[in-house]
C-alpha cells in the first residue's frame, strides 16, 4: 500500500487507486458517509447502504456503487447514520476514520474500535480547548430549555440538516416542532432505516401554529431565514454543535457534537494501538505535535 495526497487523501492497493472521501481520478471511491464536504459524486462508489441512500437522493443517477475491494472491512463510525471507517489488510493493516465519534447519543451508538498499524484519522476538534460534556446529558438539558422556553417563547433551534436534527427531533419528541424543508428530507431517510425520529410536519410561515413551537432550521440559513423568523414569532434561539464553544450565532450553546473531541481523539488512539499516524481536518497539526509528545510517530497530511 503507498499513501499520497492527490485533491485528498488516496491510497495505491495493488493495481488500484482507491480515493478516501477525496475527488480527482481513482478506481474506487470510499465515502466515509454524507455530509457534503466528504460526499463526491463519482462511479465506484463504496460505502453503507445508508449512505448510499443520502447520496441517491443528492446526486440521483450521478453516481454508481460497486463492492470494495478484496481485505478491505467497514466499521460503525459512530458520526451520523451510516458512517463508517475504512480498514485495508495487505501485509499490514491501515485504518482510515472520517469523522468519528465515541460518545453514544440517543440512537447514534459510539464507533467501533479496531487496532491497526497505520491510522489515517480527522481531527476536527484536535485542540485541547474542545472537551464536550457527556452528549447524554447535554442533550437532556436541551430538551429541558426547550421546554421551559416554550412556557413563554417560540424556539428556533439551530442544527446542521444531516446528524445534528435527527438529534435534536429525537430529544423532542412529543413536543409542537415543525421542521426545515430539507431537514425533513433527511428524518425520511432516517425512518427508512428504522431510526424512530420524528418526523414533524413542515411550518407553513403564512399560518403559523396557534400554540409555542419549535422550529429546527440549518445554521447557515440564520442570516437569510432565521433572523426574521425570530424577529416575527418572539423566538429564542439554540445552538447545537461542538462549535457551540464559541457561539457564533450568539444563541443558548449546546455543545451537542458527532465528533470525538481532543480527549477522546487522543483515547481513540490509544485504544487502535497504531505504530503511524497521520492526521487531516480541522487542527491536525497540534494534534500531530500532541502525539508526538505522547510518543507516537504522527504527522499531519
Amino acid at each position: 500500500m503507498d499513501l499520497f495526497v492527490d485533491k485528498g487523501v488516496k491510497l495505491r492497493y495493488h493495481n488500484s487507486v482507491i480515493a478516501l472521501d477525496s475527488h480527482g481520478k481513482a478506481d474506487y471511491y470510499f465515502v466515509s458517509h454524507a455530509h457534503s464536504d466528504h460526499s463526491v459524486k463519482k462511479r465506484n462508489i463504496f460505502c453503507s447502504d445508508e449512505t448510499k441512500a443520502f447520496l441517491i437522493h443528492k446526486f440521483g443517477s450521478a453516481v454508481s456503487f460497486s463492492n470494495p475491494p478484496d481485505n478491505v472491512s467497514c466499521y460503525n463510525s459512530g458520526h451520523i447514520l451510516g458512517s463508517r471507517m475504512v480498514k485495508i489488510n495487505d501485509g499490514y493493516s491501515l485504518l482510515y476514520t472520517g469523522d468519528f465519534s465515541l460518545s453514544k447519543r440517543l440512537f447514534m451508538s459510539p464507533a467501533t474500535v479496531t487496532k491497526a498499524d497505520v491510522l489515517i484519522m480527522e481531527t476536527t476538534f484536535g485542540h485541547p480547548e474542545y472537551e464536550f460534556p457527556d452528549q447524554e446529558s447535554e442533550l437532556q438539558r436541551f430538551r429541558d430549555w426547550v421546554e421551559d422556553s416554550l412556557k413563554h417563547n417560540n424556539v428556533l433551534v439551530l442544527a446542521y440538516s444531516l446528524g445534528k436534527s435527527q438529534l435534536a427531533s429525537y430529544a423532542l419528541k412529543g413536543l409542537n416542532v415543525y421542521l426545515h424543508p430539507t431537514v425533513k428530507v433527511f428524518n425520511s431517510i432516517y425512518c427508512d432505516f428504522g431510526v424512530n425520529v420524528p418526523n414533524f410536519p413542515e411550518l407553513d410561515v403564512e399560518n403559523p401554529p396557534t400554540e409555542n413551537f419549535v422550529y429546527i432550521l440549518p445554521p447557515h440559513l440564520m442570516r437569510s431565514l432565521g433572523l426574521g423568523l425570530k424577529l416575527k414569532y418572539d423566538m429564542k434561539h439554540a445552538f447545537l454543535s461542538g462549535w457551540a464553544m464559541h457561539n457564533p450565532y450568539n444563541a443558548e450553546p449546546f455543545l451537542v457534537s458527532d465528533h470525538a473531541d481532543f480527549y477522546d481523539l487522543l483515547k481513540f488512539v490509544d485504544m487502535v494501538s497504531p505504530k503511524k499516524i497521520y492526521t487531516v481536518h480541522g487542527f491536525a497539526s497540534e494534534f500531530a505535535a500532541a502525539l508526538k509528545n505522547r510518543g507516537y510517530d504522527a504527522q499531519p497530511l
